[in-house]
């Protein structure tokens, strides 16, 4: 049976968002697949074969840049397998690596470039409203987890400043069970281990928390922001105050864990947007944004300013927590012989951060992950599958004059996406890779694709 794309041009994204959505029934880094995590499979599968054919349909094959990021994709997916299988990595660790990886290499190009000029202000609609209702979800689940943890917020909050007063300087971080994904949540005791540490029950607040890092949330804390502005502005007082909790509820748990660089991602992002809008509105109305955001500043300040000093107590106290110390790890592991520095060790590979006593499968950025696993060659691959996205992306910054909600999705995108490049690795959840793939695409005539043909 043909598909009629022009029928059914928004089936396949709402496919694979739907998929994405299923993320807020599960955990963003699942210790071990569950029967949510095969529907989301099945369901991204779905999406991206039927995106597949629609590709093939409109003949973007002749696209050169489409066809350079497909093909390098699939190099980089194979060539860290089959360095993975000879050098005896375990299948599990192999699996945990390449699925993250068929996200940031396969769907976010496979997305970008099937999108048609006339259907690009709701593939953005679709993809956005997947995003934020994830990020609301997933604020609740966190806040819902941690009032039934420590009975409320202000108590995980003090439990926290408790052990960062006590705690000596140092750029170490603390100790993570093997095969669990790293997060600033407390370490409360796990219910159930296996021998060798490895998670085998997620049902306790330890991994509950990591709903909190989902990128969406702070994607959705940063986008509701920028509205509330928007909104205030034009005196739409009713949705500007509906986006302000909004973006200070999804703000908040972030705080709360002291999250250092989302909190000041949150924070400079819309600092950034309010400048934008100051240098976009005529004088008069300029006046009066400067005089309500300076209210404004002056009221989160005094309201959360014991939340800013935990902040700063926490970067005193764990500095850089173990990150440097991690990337000299992973430049000393594949500068051994020419052989890995160049291929690296492949999916699945392990190594010791330099910060604990037992090896590791991941790194706290995308960048020294793909190192550690491909090497250099592989991270020339991955510069080669978004070049042309990224210089896309860019002329359509130069060709074209974004209105504000367009700024407020290319802010909360960047912040969003400069996290999982080179802090924490939010780049291994699928929330990822579709917010990479709203920000290439909310940019008008950034699209290759210019056209829409009958099919």
């Amino acid at each position: 049976m043909k598909i009629n794309f022009n029928k059914n041009e928004l089936l396949p994204y709402q496919v694979l968002v739907f998929s994405y959505i299923l993320v807020i029934f599960s955990y963003p880094m699942p210790p071990r697949p569950g029967m949510v995590e095969v529907l989301m499979g099945i369901g991204l599968s779905i999406g991206c074969l039927m995106l597949f054919r629609k590709y093939l349909q409109h003949a973007m094959w002749h696209n050169r840049g489409a066809m350079v990021s497909i093909l390098a994709a699939l190099a980089l997916i194979l060539y860290p397998l089959v360095m993975g299988l000879v050098s005896g990595n375990t299948h599990g660790n192999i699996i945990r690596d390449v699925f993250p990886m068929l996200f940031l290499l396969v769907l976010i190009p496979l997305v970008s470039y099937s999108v048609l000029q006339n259907e690009a202000r709701k593939v953005v609609r679709t993809i956005l409203g997947g995003i934020l209702f994830v990020g609301i979800v997933s604020t609740s689940e966190f806040m819902v987890g941690a009032i039934q943890e420590y009975g409320s917020l202000h108590n995980m909050s003090a439990s926290f400043s408790n052990s960062y007063h006590t705690q000596e300087p140092t750029d170490a971080p603390r100790k993570v069970l093997k095969e669990q994904e790293p997060t600033d949540a407390p370490r409360k005791v796990l219910k159930e281990l296996d021998d060798f540490g490895r998670i085998v029950s997620p049902d306790n607040f330890s991994v509950m928390a990591l709903h909190i890092f989902e990128p969406a949330v702070l994607f959705t804390a940063i986008f509701c922001g920028c509205l509330a502005m928007t909104r205030l502005s034009s005196r739409q007082f009713v949705q500007a105050a509906i986006f302000a909790v909004l973006s200070i509820i999804t703000a908040y748990g972030m705080v709360v864990l002291r999250s250092r660089a989302p909190s000041f991602l949150w924070a400079t992002m819309l600092m950034l947007f309010l400048s934008i809008m100051i240098a976009r509105s005529n004088p008069k109305k300029r006046t009066r944004i400067v005089a309500i955001a300076s209210v404004m500043l002056a009221v989160v300040i005094f309201f959360s300013w014991d939340l800013i000093i935990l902040l700063i107590q926490k970067q005193m106290a764990v500095g850089l927590n173990g990150k440097n110390t991690e990337w000299l790890a992973v430049i000393n592991t594949i500068s051994k012989d020419s052989l890995h520095l160049l291929f690296g060790y492949g999916w699945g590979a392990e190594f010791y951060p330099g910060y604990q006593s037992f090896p590791a499968r991941f790194t706290h950025s995308v960048v020294s992950f793909i190192l550690l696993k491909s090497g250099v060659v592989g991270l020339f691959t991955f510069a080669a599958i978004y070049f042309q996205l990224i210089a896309n992306f860019v002329r359509g910054l130069k060709t074209s004059t974004l209105d504000l909600e367009q700024w407020a999705i290319v802010l909360a995108a960047v912040a969003t996406m400069c996290i999982g490049l080179i802090l924490e690795p939010t780049y291994k959840m699928l929330g990822y890779s579709f917010i990479a793939i709203l920000w290439l695409v909310s940019v008008p005539n950034s699209r290759i694709v210019k056209s829409n043909r009958e099919l």
